[in-house]
């Protein structure tokens, strides 16, 4: 005879415990938590407990979605591949927060609306957009016209990095000296609505940059700290606004800015006879971009515009023909900081906001 009680029962519940813990334990994980453990190794990630374990593996499943979706229009080999990046585990609300600017395109309709810049210098230099004798490829990196690729990490200054890399490469055109300038004097410093890592305007930044006749500071001199500080060494100098004089100081003497839409030809032009220029573009589809053409998915309205980049040559012999793109997201980004998006078509609006200087 069994022996029976309340002795018994709870045996009975412990061993039935006990049983289901151990098929939990060795429970099948889905694909999808195998491939979230490998990213957390992968980009050694961390998170602070249970709750924002499962956020961000929330996330990383829908980056998973999108990219398939992305991968399926790929028709090149050369094409756009898509893939698990340090931002797929970001919902891409966040990744927008962190890493793009969602008030660019309100600030360039606001200098659109003041037609900031226009004056006959511009409209000459515009002019010097236009080459019969156009280059089929040019890569400005091979020239030497370049300084190394930034991260602006969670400092909304893309704007004023991308100007920045534009006047030093103008810089290194007009004398053969590669000069790295300082980002953060822009961040502490730029007026006219630029306001440090919450964000800025490329075009308006030349503008002040102009008017106020600025000394851009050597980089060593007034050094990178990824956050808004307190403007350094400024001066006023009648109606200018200069920063403490040094043989080292680069100016910038005359910009352009404007829209080139429906005349990419006059972009390469630029480009290959006035070398690289900074532009705004729509980056929300780059979350999870590994490399290749950019083809598709890539919003055009001016609208949608939330981040500044540089253009630093072009390809128009490759299978895809595309521009070169130099970001600010540091070297584990698409080509070792670098990206391509295909020409013709104002893929990301690339062409929305163009802007191109003269130094000193």
């Amino acid at each position: 005879m069994m022996p029976t009680g309340p002795g018994v029962v709870a045996c009975v519940c412990v061993g039935c415990l006990l049983f289901f813990g151990i098929l939990s334990k060795f429970r099948p994980k889905s694909w999808e938590e195998d491939e979230f453990q490998f990213y957390i190794d992968k980009f050694n990630k961390s998170y602070v407990n249970e709750t924002e374990y499962q956020q961000r593996f929330l996330a990383f499943k829908k980056s998973l979605e999108m990219i398939e979706i992305m991968n399926k229009n790929r028709t090149y080999q050369t094409s756009a591949l898509y893939g698990v990046t340090a931002f797929s585990d970001m919902l891409q609300s966040e990744f927008e927060d962190l890493r793009l600017q969602k008030n660019y395109a309100e600030r360039m309709a606001l200098r659109q609306a003041n037609n900031a810049g226009s004056n006959e210098k511009l409209h000459r230099f515009r002019r010097d957009f236009t080459d019969a004798n156009l280059p089929r490829k040019i890569d400005w990196r091979t020239q030497g016209a370049l300084t190394p690729v930034n991260n602006q990490h969670e400092c909304g200054a893309c704007w004023a990095f991308s100007a920045i890399e534009t006047i030093e490469a103008a810089h290194w055109l007009r004398t053969g000296e590669l000069r790295p300038l300082s980002t953060q004097q822009m961040i502490d410093c730029a007026r006219n609505g630029n306001n440090g890592c919450r964000g800025g305007d490329i075009c308006t930044l030349f503008e002040w940059l102009v008017d106020n006749d600025v000394a851009i500071r050597p980089a060593d001199d007034y050094p990178l700290h990824l956050r808004d500080e307190q403007c350094k060494k400024l001066t006023s100098v009648g109606n200018a606004t200069t920063a403490s004089e040094s043989k080292t100081d680069v100016r910038v003497t005359n910009f352009v800015c404007m829209d080139m839409i429906g005349k990419e030809d006059d972009l390469l032009a630029g480009i290959g006879r006035m070398g690289p220029v900074a532009v705004a573009v729509n980056a929300i589809s780059w979350q999870n971009y590994l490399g290749g053409v950019i083809q598709h998915h890539c919003g055009s309205h001016p609208a949608l515009m939330n981040h500044a980049v540089q253009i630093v040559g072009y390809d128009l012999e490759a299978e895809i023909p595309h521009y070169l793109v130099r970001n600010s997201w540091g070297e584990e980004f698409g080509h070792q900081g670098y990206l391509k998006i295909a020409i013709g078509g104002n893929l990301c609006g690339i062409v929305n906001e163009v802007a191109a200087v003269e130094v000193t």
